[in-house]
């Protein structure tokens, strides 16, 4: 067992066997499977923020985390070291999102999308960070995200709403959800079906 100096909300389990950590202190940590510390990182900005989010690629090679020095940054899992970092540029118009809230890559770990805080929404190339779409697509912020083989990212949160959006940043569909919001929830793809639940228990 170990301790951390903060609350952690971010937590990830690699298919390699690591383990990811990133807290409140703004602090990043990836452990061995046998418990030891491999690496940790923090920076200025992160320890004046929160970091709530931190997940491995499918292959356990890289980890997405922000804020550390950037928005977000994919990071070499075995050293910590940044690969590419994002920095949201929302129109004049809007706010600009604020912490990374969730992520989540597609199957074979070509493209990871971004959820942060307020709404926004990214989908880039995973192996180079160049964006293949962005923008502020849902109320609030995702606590369910997910992104099938071709590339369309499902997202739902505190919003209320449902949203298909496509590789090329289309948005496919909405719907909206009357009854309670979702939050906490997981949601997984099965052919084209969509499951999810609500608060107060009801699943759709």
């Amino acid at each position: 067992s170990t301790t951390t100096a903060d609350e952690c909300w971010g937590f990830d389990v690699s298919s390699t066997g690591l383990v990811a950590a990133s807290c409140h202190d703004g602090s990043i940590t990836v452990w061995q499977h046998d418990g030891t510390v491999l690496w940790q990182r923090t920076s200025e900005r992160a320890q004046r923020s929160y970091n709530r989010h931190i997940q491995f690629s499918p292959d356990g090679r890289t980890l997405i985390t922000g804020p550390l020095d950037d928005d977000a940054e994919l990071l070499n899992a075995q050293t910590g070291k940044t690969i590419w970092s994002y920095t949201a540029q929302p129109p004049a118009y809007t706010t600009a999102p604020e912490h990374l809230r969730n992520a989540a890559f597609g199957p074979d770990g070509s493209v990871v999308t971004l959820g942060f805080a307020g709404g926004w929404l990214v989908q880039l190339d995973a192996s180079t960070g160049n964006i293949n779409w962005q923008g502020g697509y849902i109320g609030e912020f995702p606590l369910s995200l997910s992104v099938a083989l071709d590339g369309t990212s499902y997202a739902i949160g505190k919003g209320r709403e449902l949203v298909a959006i496509d590789q090329q940043g289309q948005l496919l569909w909405k719907t909206s959800l009357y009854e309670a919001v979702t939050t906490a929830s997981l949601h997984a793809l099965s052919a084209d079906t969509i499951f999810g639940h609500t608060v107060n228990g009801s699943i759709w």
